[in-house]
């Protein structure tokens, strides 16, 4: 979920994805928020790559076309 949530995913999208329902991944990511201390997905995702949760070179963006993700790919 976490992975989902760094490739900017909304609530419903991931919902979708994991085919569990929107509750669920709203539980899922407010938890994930309060254990990290993290004030938004945003935090998270940051504190999740510092912690190495997530590793930059074995995680990959989704292509994007917002000109701010085009340097990390």
């Amino acid at each position: 979920m976490l992975c989902l949530v760094a490739d900017g995913l909304s609530n419903p999208e991931i919902a979708r994805r994991m085919n569990v329902s929107g509750h669920t991944v709203d539980r899922h990511v407010t938890q994930m928020l309060r254990r990290s201390g993290a004030r938004n997905r945003a935090g998270l995702v940051s504190a999740a790559f510092r912690a190495g949760v997530l590793l930059v070179d074995e995680y990959k963006l989704r292509p994007s076309g917002r000109r701010c993700l085009l340097a990390l790919r």
